[in-house]
């Protein structure tokens, strides 16, 4: 069985080592551009060169050229294509995992044993800056105004209303009323984009996913977020219903896993 510390650090590593290659790409970019500059003036030279100077000269030409070429080839070889649709799914996937984990940290800071509470303390602190650091409110904000931009003004209020809240402005029941209204009424711009006519009134998230995202491993990701909607679903509802209270910490978290829930599902549905 495969260890999860391990598996991260393959993971880390991997990308790493792509974003190094990338910079050494970026940083030999304005070298090739020369050269394809260069190489431009000697195609338009020799294009329209009249025979007589050319014929004379052309095995040298031939050989410099084929010289030339090959050695291009050598320190150029041909990227691989990427795919942006499948990159922003990877995206969603990478923060998927992430979220999970997060999960697990948030539940770690409640541990009556110091040192988990630590550990869970200090991670879960650190991944709420790191949404800050990514930016991922406005993220999901350009994602939902993609998908309707009614929705994305529903998400500007819920964001506004748990500022308020933090601050003692607003009542915790109305932040979360605001936010159990942006998650329902997400599922429900899924299912419109999901459904194939207008016939159709009810379509579970195994249909959803079937039919927006494709198969394999991307589609089995997408599936995991009906457990996490149905979680959240449940905990904003007894927010709303004034059935419990949070600390802030809490709201900040529940805000935050409504941020990963709507970001990875439409970065995933995005690949189609």
């Amino acid at each position: 069985m495969s260890d999860p510390k391990q598996l991260s650090n393959e993971k880390k590593t991997y990308i790493s080592n792509w974003l190094s290659q990338a910079k050494t790409i970026a940083d030999a970019v304005p070298k090739v551009q020369r050269q394809f500059e260069v190489a431009s003036w000697e195609t338009s030279a020799l294009s329209d060169a009249p025979d007589e100077i050319i014929d004379p000269l052309s095995e040298n030409l031939n050989s410099s050229l084929s010289k030339d070429l090959y050695i291009v080839k050598q320190a150029l070889p041909q990227m691989p294509e990427i795919n942006l649709k499948i990159l922003n799914a990877s995206t969603g996937s990478t923060a998927a995992t992430a979220a999970y984990i997060y999960t697990i940290t948030d539940q770690a800071r409640q541990s009556d044993v110091a040192s988990i509470n630590e550990w869970g303390s200090r991670h879960s602190n650190d991944y709420l800056s790191l949404q800050n650091q990514l930016d991922r409110e406005s993220e999901v904000l350009n994602l939902l105004n993609e998908l309707n931009p009614t929705l994305m003004e529903e998400f500007k209020q819920a964001s506004n209303d748990i500022k308020k809240c933090l601050a003692n402005t607003i009542s915790q029941t109305n932040a979360g009323i605001a936010m159990r209204n942006v998650l329902e009424h997400f599922k429900g711009e899924l299912f419109e984009l999901a459904r194939k006519h207008p016939r159709e009134q009810k379509l579970n998230w195994t249909e959803i996913a079937d039919r927006l995202v494709e198969p394999g491993a991307l589609r089995d990701r997408f599936k995991l977020q009906e457990e996490q909607w149905n979680s959240l679903q449940q905990r904003l509802s007894r927010l709303a219903k004034g059935h419990i209270t949070m600390d802030n910490l809490e709201l900040k978290s529940i805000f935050v896993k409504l941020i990963d829930h709507i970001f990875i599902t439409l970065s995933l549905v995005q690949v189609t």
